[in-house]
């Protein structure tokens, strides 16, 4: 049974609607993701896409300064976060990770400049505007990690 289809669709939430959405089928090669969000509601949804994906969401924290504590702590393979969130902004934070260990970056935002931000950020690999579809994350996914999963599986 697909999630949320108990609900007629005038009667889901927007959350609701985008999960059960979700027909992508997963894609070859289990990744170790760390995805950083400030609102609640999108972690949710785009941790369920990743899971739907086949990949691992190692942690999914709120803020960029989490962030860098999980960094420190496991290997990752992909970082998904938010532009804008707390305590450390997806700027700040992708600078330090890829300081401490390159590692590829998608950035997520709401801001129709935020294109640019990749052109003029070494440290982000592409940046998908919000809302996040599961099939453009799908494709942000085997953009910036291409070279690192075909390296792993060789």
């Amino acid at each position: 049974m697909r999630v949320g289809s108990l609900l007629a669709p005038s009667e889901r939430t927007p959350v609701e609607m985008i999960l059960a959405s979700m027909n992508s089928a997963p894609s070859n090669g289990s990744i170790r993701i760390c995805l950083a969000e400030d609102h609640a509601d999108a972690r949710m949804v785009l941790k369920a896409m990743l899971t739907r994906l086949g990949h691992q969401v190692v942690a999914d924290v709120s803020n960029g300064a989490e962030l860098l504590q999980v960094a420190e702590q496991h290997e990752l393979d992909l970082v998904i976060m938010d532009l804008d969130m707390p305590v450390m902004d997806g700027l700040a934070a992708a600078d330090e990770i890829h300081a401490r260990r390159p590692v590829p970056i998608i950035l997520l935002s709401g801001h129709p400049d935020a294109q640019h931000i990749v052109v003029e950020n070494e440290p982000i690999t592409s940046c998908l505007m919000k809302p996040v579809t599961i099939d453009s994350l799908d494709r942000a996914i085997r953009d910036a990690t291409g070279s690192s999963e075909k390296r792993r599986h060789a």
